[in-house]
């Protein structure tokens, strides 16, 4: 039967002290910043220097009222995520929001409040005094008292208990009682399970129950009032009413239960019953019905469980160690069991305290490690306590690894370089070194303040290395760029490239020219460094001048890269003296060069095309008279040839003074084109080219040469003496036009029978052959000389008939003009005059007409004489078109 609260249990003015600490707590030293503590045992601590950061961080919390857990004990607690109850053995309670902003506080039971509970609007204590009391968080008015006349264990609301009313309540008297009001405001109990000892536990899961008593664990429909499950204890289990169970829901579908030693860990799920198919209407009335199965169930050793609760995928567990000792909290692998971790715990006031007097609460990344005198705040050990544990502890590196995606960038660089002090000081160079560039590595998306720091600390590590010797080690890591707008000293970079000359490590120095931006070190000294260790590299030697090239172009010097080019026998260093003007300063040094672009082949055309280009292309910036005393100086006749006839082909002008020097070149590099040359050009000595052509037997040439002077004979004999080539003998007579010549030739070539035959056939079209006929000698044999005689019968009789023809039609088309003309000459025009004009008349077309209606005026000259009158004539012809 209920009754008003007020009327049994009033003490709302009950002293509830202040909420900050007071000199009973005890103070404990070494607080961080925030707010964590090391409550850890400090034997276990001295005994364990642990290699690892621990799991979990530990605070006292202080935001209780003064009295609590000082001059009252606290007996239970309930965290809830809209209200946290903290009660004690004399019978206060105290509400906070999560955030311990307090709510209120009261006394509401005349002695210990053994159990707690709330759905969030609603909270419900059972006492030791047999009472159940049940208040309104928000409305402290709104309060009621049970009194079930036996002490109570456990108390429990239902889900829905503003509109149901319904509580679930047990303890000494062993009974599960379901509580609710009737429609006159009356309590209703209905007895669920009895009979089977105390009721140490009751706790509800939506629309389920739990609860724990001597005979095991029990699940129920609320609803239904129905037992759906039960565990029973192990036979071995000790007095369970002893030692209560700790329970933790894990997610909606599972609970845990840690009782003494024993873990148990539970699954819900809907049953699929073979009735599921219903009205609409009666599956709007009916709850779904639910299925409990146990998934593991395990035994700890050494461990009496005060408190269970989950720990990111593992088990946390409060173990309550006898004889005073401080509690343990296990970390404890949820598959295997295994211990993770331990931490002994040093709470206050520990003596006389036992099992029941210790609770584990979990409120979300949170846990409350509570006892009668003491409740330790227990949260992850974050990624801030790790970079704090880690940095206390010198573990500079592993500070540094952790912080990678969360710590500002300056504040990372700071551990970065007390681990690099460290490594030094420890003399660990070459990790130094690793290090170095990782930590000054930079994304591409960093403040400027931040390169700029990094510039600064690569010149002061390198500084730190150079001093200490150890220079090699970050040859390979220093920056290949500037840093961003930023420079690391040049005079590092100098550095390390100077030993590396000295100690004659060209390939080194290769390397990292060629990775190195050359804006970070003085790419002159490099230069001239290593022209002046030429004679020591051996077989480096071309790539060291490849090297010396590219820095001279880089540094605009260009002239200092031809004797290099020359040395490494680069085919484009003709392209890259035209390129660049260098052509006339290098003149000395040109037939080296021109041979370079045939790239080690032959001297062919083909393969100086380019070269000789070049050279016809500066031919207004060089003389050519430089460039063939150049070649010529050099014995590269046949490049002066290409040259001289690429330069003709562009202008002849420029090669006038060349001539004589152009036959003898022709004559010797190509004779095919000798005698064109010698026709289309004027300004040689036809005295030395005839001079020339005798020294390298250029008959044909030789020829033209003579017929130029007027030595034709000369010409002819050579012509039947050294070509003895007769149809060529006769057109050379035949383009001369000298009867002499003829004769000349006629004699000449009695006593060659080729020529006579040649002659005989030849004759009749170019000579009569008559002369060449009777001119052959007696007895020489002169193979198709009868045909050759037939043939030439044949031509002049035929010759005869072809004329008669011709001028028969000669004659006939003669007779027949002559007709045609003395009928025109027999003919008149009438013309009709009505008088006889004096003007000058025209007939054009058959129509008579004066001078001046023809022309539109008259001749203003006379036309008295035969001659004026011509003129006159032909001046009217001018002006009509005829």
């Amino acid at each position: 039967m209920g009754s008003s609260f007020n009327d049994e249990i009033v003490d709302t003015s009950a002293d509830i002290g202040s909420i900050e600490s007071t000199e009973d707590h005890q103070e404990v030293e070494g607080g961080t910043e925030n707010g964590s503590i090391d409550l850890k045992d400090p034997s276990e601590a001295a005994s364990t220097e642990s290699l690892e950061p621990p799991k979990l961080k530990y605070s006292r919390l202080n935001k209780l009222p003064a009295r609590f857990f000082t001059k009252d004990a606290v007996s239970c607690c309930y965290f809830h995520e809209k209200v946290f109850i903290f009660a004690t053995h004399s019978g206060f309670v105290h509400l906070t929001r999560p955030d311990f902003t307090p709510l209120r506080t009261m006394k509401i039971q005349r002695s210990s409040i053994l159990s707690l509970h709330s759905e969030g609007e609603y909270f419900a204590a059972g006492s030791i005094d047999g009472t159940v009391v049940i208040g309104s968080v928000a409305d402290d008015k709104d309060i009621i008292a049970y009194d079930f006349k036996r002490p109570i264990h456990a108390v429990a609301l239902d889900k829905n208990y503003k509109t149901s009313k319904l509580f679930i309540s047990g303890g000494t008297s062993g009974n599960v009682v379901f509580s609710s009001r009737n429609w006159l405001g009356q309590r209703q109990d209905t007895i669920v399970d009895g009979g089977s000892g105390a009721i140490t536990m009751i706790q509800t899961i939506n629309d389920l129950v739990i609860w724990t008593n001597d005979s095991g664990i029990t699940v129920a429909q609320i609803p239904t009032k129905t037992v759906i499950f039960h565990e029973t204890l192990p036979k071995s289990f000790p007095r369970p009413e002893m030692f209560w169970p700790r329970f933790h829901q894990t997610d909606t579908e599972r609970f845990l239960i840690g009782w003494v030693n024993h873990v148990w860990s539970f699954k819900i799920s809907v049953s699929n019953s073979g009735s599921s198919i219903i009205s609409s209407a009666a599956s709007s009335f009916r709850s779904a019905d639910k299925k409990v199965t146990l998934e593991h169930h395990v035994i700890l050793e050494d461990t009496l469980i005060a408190g269970i609760s989950v720990f990111n995928d593992d088990l946390l567990i409060l173990n309550y160690v006898p004889n005073n000792e401080p509690p343990e909290l296990k970390l404890v692998h949820q598959i295997t069991f295994e211990e993770i971790s331990v931490d002994q715990v040093a709470m206050n006031r520990r003596t006389n305290l036992g099992l029941n007097d210790y609770h584990l609460y979990q409120h979300e990344s949170q846990w409350f490690l509570v006892s009668a005198d003491d409740c330790i705040v227990v949260q992850p050990y974050g990624l801030h306590d790790q970079l704090t544990w880690y940095t206390a502890r010198g573990e500079y590196l592993e500070a540094w690894k952790i912080s990678e995606l969360w710590l500002a960038r300056d504040q990372r660089l700071d551990i970065a370089e007390r681990h690099m002090e460290k490594l030094v000081a420890e003399e660990r160079w070459q990790q130094a070194g690793e290090f170095l560039d990782e930590m000054l590595a930079l994304a591409g998306d960093e403040e400027p303040e931040y390169v700029q720091r990094v510039a600064c600390c690569w010149n002061k590590w390198i500084a730190r290395f150079s001093d200490a010797g150890h220079t090699d080690l970050l040859v390979d890591r220093v920056p290949c760029v500037p840093v961003g707008d930023h420079l690391v000293s040049s005079r590092h970079y100098n550095s390390i490239l100077e030993q590396l000359v000295e100690r004659q490590e060209f390939s080194k120095v290769l390397s990292l020219v060629e990775k190195w931006d050359h804006s970070i070190f003085d790419a002159e000294t490099l230069r001239d460094r290593l022209a002046e260790e030429l004679e020591e590299i051996g077989e480096q030697e071309a790539s060291v001048r490849r090297l010396i090239v590219d820095l001279s172009i880089e540094l605009d010097e260009m002239e200092k890269c031809i004797d290099h080019l020359i040395w490494l026998k680069d085919p484009d260093t003709m392209q890259f003296l035209d390129e660049h003007h260098l052509l006339l300063s290098n003149i000395n040094q040109l037939p080296a060069i021109v041979t370079l672009s045939a790239a080690g082949r032959p001297l062919t055309a083909e393969n100086l095309a380019t070269a000789v280009a070049i050279l016809v292309k500066n031919s207004h910036e060089i003389l050519p008279r430089q460039i063939v005393d150049a070649l010529d100086a050099a014995g590269l006749d046949y490049v002066s040839f290409l040259y001289l006839d690429a330069l003709a082909a562009n202008d002849k002008l420029l090669v006038k003074d060349f001539e004589d020097e152009m036959v003898k070149l022709y004559a010797s590099f190509n004779r095919d084109h000798l005698q064109q040359f010698l026709s289309r050009h004027y300004n040689y000595s036809v005295e030395k080219a005839i001079s020339v052509c005798e020294e390298k037997k250029c008959v044909s040439e030789l020829v033209y040469l003579l017929s130029k002077v007027g030595e034709n004979r000369k010409a002819l004999k050579l012509i039947v003496d050294e070509l003895r080539d007769p149809e060529k003998a006769i057109l050379f007579v035949s383009e001369s036009d000298d009867r002499e010549l003829w004769d000349f030739l006629l004699d000449y070539s009695m006593d060659r029978p080729a020529f006579i035959q040649t002659l005989v056939v030849a004759a009749g079209d170019l000579i009569d052959p008559l002369p060449v006929i009777s001119r052959i000698p007696r007895g020489v044999e002169i193979t198709g000389l009868r045909e050759a005689l037939v043939q030439i019968c044949g031509n002049v009789q035929m010759d005869r008939l072809v004329h008669e023809l011709v001028a028969r039609l000669i004659a006939a088309e003669s007779m027949e003009l002559t007709g045609r003309y003395m009928s025109l000459r027999a003919q008149g025009t009438v013309f009709e005059l009505d008088r006889v004009p004096t003007e000058t008349l025209v007939c054009r077309d058959g129509r008579l007409a004066t001078e001046e209606q023809f022309l539109g005026h008259r001749w203003k000259g006379s036309a008295a004489t035969v001659a004026e009158k011509i003129n006159h004539v032909a001046y009217i012809r001018r002006h009509i078109g005829r």
